[in-house]
């Protein structure tokens, strides 16, 4: 279904049937939340034949709009910016409006883990497409009251947040503002603690990346909040995350690569039986 999307979505002169069907063998471990409903369409879209693929950001926008017509959700670009220039050993600062990105080498004593939380979710049945018009709400009201026309929300400064009224309606708005300005802070903080190999920052980043998901975006759930908790309880763990959109799926989990053995085991205590715990080899993308 999802190739079909991206089929359709194509100039019919550019495409000449109107969907097909196929498989796609993959390595990828059945973890929840890991962007598999990206990479398929992206697999997808550079399975064309001889033909030459399309620029990076394009063939990025022709993944995510064959997800968002076979899913029926509003999706970015992210997964598949991220997926289509994965390097291993590396991570990618990516800027999602511009398509612009930036490798950054991944420290060799960086454990990452992820931890499969049993919780089913599909995007469309949660509140993922009420969180993107909320967002768009904030940002045209931040634009409209700041006088910046087309101010985007990652784009926007701290002190804009004073803009945001009293009522219920707007104390919302401003929860969801806040979540994404101050992730856009914390994203390059994690960059640059990335490059500096400073696993503490990093590790404080994704504490605080979880808390503003559950507590300004709610997106988490008890069931995530519980193995964030859990994981890092233990020595080992430098900060978790809920990956992902959030509503279920899976949780990330940094460590050091010297105390992995401990940290998983302690993992495993709270693991849903049959659900899988990964473990990103060193130098993985």
């Amino acid at each position: 279904m999802l190739v079909a999307g991206g089929a359709l979505r194509r100039p019919a002169s550019r495409c000449r049937n109107a969907g097909s069907t196929s498989s796609s063998p993959t390595i990828f471990p059945r973890v929840r939340a890991l962007s598999s409903s990206a990479a398929l369409p992206r697999d997808a879209g550079g399975a064309r034949g001889r033909r030459p693929h399309p620029p990076h950001r394009d063939a990025a926008i022709l993944a995510r709009d064959a997800e968002e017509a076979a899913l029926g959700t509003p999706c970015g670009l992210l997964d598949q910016l991220a997926i289509r220039g994965a390097k291993p050993g590396r991570a990618a600062l990516v800027d999602c409006g511009s398509g612009a990105r930036r490798e950054i080498p991944l420290p060799p004593d960086l454990a990452i883990l992820v931890v499969d939380s049993g919780e089913e979710r599909h995007l469309a049945a949660t509140g993922y497409a009420d969180r993107v018009t909320e967002c768009r709400t904030a940002a045209e009201l931040l634009a409209r009251r700041a006088g910046r026309p087309g101010l985007r929300l990652g784009a926007a400064e701290p002190d804009l947040l004073a803009h945001f009224g009293e009522s219920p309606e707007e104390a919302t708005l401003l929860r969801r503002a806040r979540h994404v300005i101050g992730e856009t802070a914390r994203v390059r903080e994690a960059a640059a603690a990335l490059e500096a190999e400073d696993l503490e920052a990093l590790g404080r980043l994704v504490r605080a990346s979880h808390a503003s998901l559950a507590g300004d975006f709610e997106v988490s759930t008890p069931r995530l909040d519980a193995i964030v908790a859990h994981a890092t309880r233990h020595a080992g763990c430098l900060g978790a995350r809920l990956l992902g959109a959030g509503f279920g799926g899976s949780v990330l989990v940094l460590g050091r690569v010297g105390r992995l053995a401990g940290l998983r085991e302690h993992l495993e205590a709270i693991a849903p039986r049959q659900a899988q715990i990964l473990v990103a080899p060193v130098g993985a993308a």
